[in-house]
């Protein structure tokens, strides 16, 4: 049985398989025409990595839209054959498709989430209906399995090209049911497509602009990420929230009781939970700082700290010069013309000066 027909088989029994549950399936002529267009190119014998390496190349060119095959249908078809074809091989695949907002067609990979159903039409749509939640497109899901399941490292993202699709997934996440891999994709979307560091802060502002669900995003992140790197993780975040004075009411969003109980328990167990603490009782000071009024001077400092086991090394890192400086480092400076604003961890069993924010 040659790969032509047992592709077309696998594809036709997954859209069985998922006709009840989602929202499309594959018409048999879009089977025998992806099928087709990669037995015109590749030939019958060719294996599945073979063939989506292939893909890789020809994705590049306007060979589809010739063959008539839309961003959208060769998506979905991705989507069907993820169960079956290697998730490494196809991840350069969906990474191409991200990466050409990066090469000026911002607006069409965008139009491929809206057709799939990945994000609304409108951004009008979102804000009149906060609550709502979309139906976890398979499109999303595979998007997210190739992320965590990808054997390298996909090519660099240009910043920006991230944030529909980051936008589509905080949407998707159930506070009951966090979908699988989107913490992975989440980081390498917004951290590891970053090359340059100084690029961090804007890049994640960007992504921050947009209408998404803090809580439930970092809910996804920890539960994804290893236990060191959750704390890196949100400090980048809030460090991008205070680059904006216009994302500064957002640090609310983080400010919440029961943080630690539902976002403190990682893959490991509960070791993170001391560390998520400590973050909330560093916004709610941060938070009350800010609507003080008294923290208004833009971050300086441009850096990454994704993965640090050693939290104390990155508080001397981030060590400024402030007349605590000897007692423990502050939670922001709120002496602007002195340092910058940085947000830090007190040292275990110490507390931060009670006349900071005063």
């Amino acid at each position: 049985m040659n790969h032509a027909f047992k592709l077309c088989l696998s594809v036709k029994a997954h859209s069985e398989r998922v006709k009840s549950d989602l929202p499309w399936t594959f018409p048999e002529s879009v089977i025998q025409t992806l099928l087709g267009y990669i037995k015109a190119h590749m030939g019958d014998n060719s294996t599945l990595c073979q063939m989506l390496r292939r893909l890789h190349i020809v994705l590049s060119g306007i060979d589809l839209i010739e063959k008539g095959i839309s961003l959208s249908v060769l998506t979905l078809a991705l989507t069907a054959l993820s169960t079956y074809i290697c998730s490494g091989s196809i991840c350069e695949v969906v990474m191409l498709l991200l990466g050409k907002i990066g090469q000026g067609a911002g607006e069409d990979i965008r139009q491929l989430f809206v057709d799939s159903g990945v994000i609304p039409a409108s951004r009008t749509a979102l804000d009149a209906h906060p609550s709502e939640r979309l139906v976890v497109n398979p499109v999303f899901l595979t998007l997210a399995h190739i992320a965590e399941s990808a054997s390298t490292r996909p090519p660099l993202v240009s910043s920006g090209c991230h944030v529909w699709a980051l936008e589509a997934m905080s949407r998707h996440i159930q506070d009951d049911g966090i979908v699988t891999g989107t913490g992975t994709l989440v980081r390498r979307m917004m951290y590891e497509s970053v090359d340059d560091e100084d690029h961090l802060v804007p890049t994640v502002v960007e992504f921050l602009m947009e209408p998404v669900n803090l809580r439930t995003l970092l809910a996804a992140m920890n539960l994804h990420m290893d236990s060191r790197e959750t704390p890196g993780v949100i400090m980048g975040i809030l460090e991008a929230l205070l680059a904006e004075p216009e994302l500064y009411p957002r640090l609310e969003e983080f400010n919440i009781p029961d943080c630690v109980q539902r976002y403190g328990k990682t893959k490991s167990g509960m070791e993170n939970v001391q560390t998520m603490a400590d973050y909330v009782q560093a916004t709610a000071a941060l938070s009350k700082c800010l609507h003080q009024g008294r923290a208004t001077q833009r971050i300086q400092s441009r850096h990454r700290v994704l993965s640090g086991p050693d939290l104390e090394s990155v508080r001397q890192e981030y060590l400024c010069n402030h007349r605590y400086r000897d007692l423990a480092p502050p939670p922001i400076c709120t002496v602007p013309e002195k340092c910058a604003m940085v947000l830090y961890l007190p040292p275990s069993g110490k507390k931060w000066p009670s006349d900071l924010c005063k």
